[in-house]
This record gives structure tokens, C-alpha cells and sequence, in this order.
């Protein structure tokens, strides 16, 4: 009689199971984890951490201290009697005062964690020292500084006292082998907040 095909099926998945090391054996069980947790729409929140704080509420980033302080509007940049970005047809500037603290030991560019939140067309410009209007691309270690950080907008997306959303992500230390050392942006874990858009003072 013809052994039945079922039966050697079997045996060829039992002889090729006996075969398997630590390694497969963990590697199906983070594949039958995931096929469960997505199975009942767990994925959309897996390791999701979002913090809501208000204007003038502190938040680490893990390489920065940051304080959203205020939100303006303008239609030029100027430090006293020197322009910084001047008028365009059909765009406005929109910077965001915040206090800065590097709490690591690299430089680093302060504009990197904010993000504006559904702003069309939004474009990302240098940040500016407060105190005197000069160009702040990056702020030292241990260093703290008034900063805004500037965006050029189309001039119909937002206005003077609507409420901007803002995030503000966290970071972690990478180390890569052609760049050294350097920070990420974390898609998950971020403070939310919504800042009332104020106009030139």
C-alpha cells in the first residue's frame, strides 16, 4: 500500500524543525507575535509616546532642553535696522521663540526636533539668536541660548491669532561608521503642543 502523502509531509517538516537552532526558533516567534498584535490593530501603537505640554513647559529631547515661548508673524525679519529676510509676495515669516539648553557633549542643529504640524509649503529657514539677530545654525554643548526658529509660509496657510500645532520629537545618539557619531529623530516618541500665533511686535 502506497504510504499516505499527508504522513510524509509530516515527516519532512519534523526532520527539518529537529534542524532548527536558538536563532529560527526566535525569529518565529517574533514573526508569530507580530502577526497577532497586527492581527488585532496593535501595531499602529506600538511603542508610541507622545507627551502633550503647553507654551512655556519644558521638554527633553534627549540632546536638547526646549521651552516653546511664542509663535509671530511677520512680513519681514530684521534685527534693529538690519533686514534679515525681507518681503516676498505671497509668503509671511513665522518664527518660534524658544530657549534652548545643549545637555550633550556635541553640537548640534536646534531647528532639527520641531516640526510645524500641516503647515503647507512650509519652508525651513536658519534660526536666529534672539539677542542680536544673528545666524544660529547650531548651538554648542552646555549651552544655552534664546533662539528663533524661522519659517518661510505662504501667507493664506496661517495668521495672526489662529493656534499652531507644533512637535517637538525626541533624539537618540547614533553611531555611524562613515559619519561618527550624530542624532536621530524618534517617528513615535514627541511633545505636542499648540502655540497662539502672534503678530510683529
Amino acid at each position: 500500500m502506497e504510504p499516505a502523502r499527508g504522513s510524509a509531509a509530516s515527516g519532512r517538516i519534523r526532520r527539518w524543525l529537529a534542524g532548527w537552532g536558538l536563532k529560527e526558533w526566535r525569529r518565529a516567534g517574533l514573526v508569530a507575535v507580530l502577526v497577532a498584535t497586527a492581527a488585532f490593530g496593535g501595531l499602529d501603537t506600538v511603542n508610541k509616546e507622545i507627551t502633550d505640554i503647553k507654551v512655556g513647559e519644558q521638554f527633553d529631547t534627549g540632546r536638547f532642553e526646549m521651552t516653546v515661548l511664542r509663535a509671530t508673524l511677520v512680513d519681514e525679519v530684521r534685527a534693529g535696522e538690519r533686514r534679515i529676510f525681507g518681503p516676498k509676495p505671497g509668503r509671511r515669516y513665522l518664527g518660534l521663540v524658544t530657549k534652548v539648553h545643549n545637555t550633550s557633549t556635541l553640537p548640534g542643529p536646534v531647528a532639527q526636533p520641531v516640526e510645524l504640524v500641516g503647515l503647507t509649503g512650509a519652508v525651513n529657514l536658519a534660526a536666529i539668536r534672539l539677542a542680536d539677530g544673528t545666524l544660529s545654525m547650531s548651538l554648542g554643548p552646555g549651552l544655552t541660548d534664546d533662539v528663533v526658529l524661522m519659517w518661510d509660509v505662504p501667507s493664506d496657510v496661517v495668521s495672526v491669532g489662529a493656534q499652531l500645532p507644533v512637535r517637538i520629537s525626541k533624539e537618540v545618539r547614533k553611531i555611524n561608521a562613515t559619519v561618527g557619531q550624530g542624532w536621530v529623530s524618534s517617528l513615535t516618541d514627541y511633545a505636542q503642543l499648540s502655540v497662539p500665533v502672534g503678530g510683529g511686535r
